[in-house]
């Protein structure tokens, strides 16, 4: 199932018109609408206010596990979990998944219809989770290597 597909089920679960989730999400009723029709990718805002209505962001992000809910962490990342910091199921920065969106949209350019909705979030968040977890404290490696980063993925998922 596609990322638009999830989008409309969950948006359908709430009992909410594309006009409403629109007004509750805080976006334009277009961008919902683009959402929903795979043309365009929710920015980490929007997945960030989804999770807060209870849908898992695993479910969002990869269609898999309960559609509500959190799925358990593995026993082998839970030995890594700071107790000193609230537990959340994505670890990722704000500003680091924004600028990788940008970077990634701004690279595929007028190729997106190209790349699956799907691919697109799955190739966001990975490299949002490695700099958000591996490379926290360095700004400046993010800096020097994180457009390349972006740029070699896209290359990797658009057709030849």
């Amino acid at each position: 199932m596609e990322l638009s597909e999830r989008l409309k089920i969950a948006r359908d679960s709430l009992g909410k018109e594309q006009k409403e989730i629109a007004l509750l999400l805080n976006i334009s009723f277009r961008s919902w609408q683009d959402y929903e029709a795979g043309k365009s990718v929710p920015g980490g805002k929007v997945f960030e206010s989804l999770v807060k209505l209870g849908f898992n962001a695993n479910w969002l992000l990869t269609g898999e596990g309960p559609m509500k809910g959190f799925t358990a962490v593995p026993e082998a990342e839970r030995k890594t979990i700071d107790p000193d910091k609230p537990a959340v199921y994505l670890d990722v920065i704000e500003d680091v998944f924004e600028e990788i969106t940008r970077i990634f949209d701004r690279k595929v350019g007028n190729r997106r219809a190209e790349i699956s909705s799907d691919k697109s979030v799955t190739l966001v968040m990975l490299l949002a989770r490695i700099y958000s977890k591996n490379f926290l404290e360095s700004a400046e490696f993010r800096r020097n290597t994180l457009e390349k980063n972006v740029e070699a993925l896209v290359k990797l998922a658009l057709p030849e």
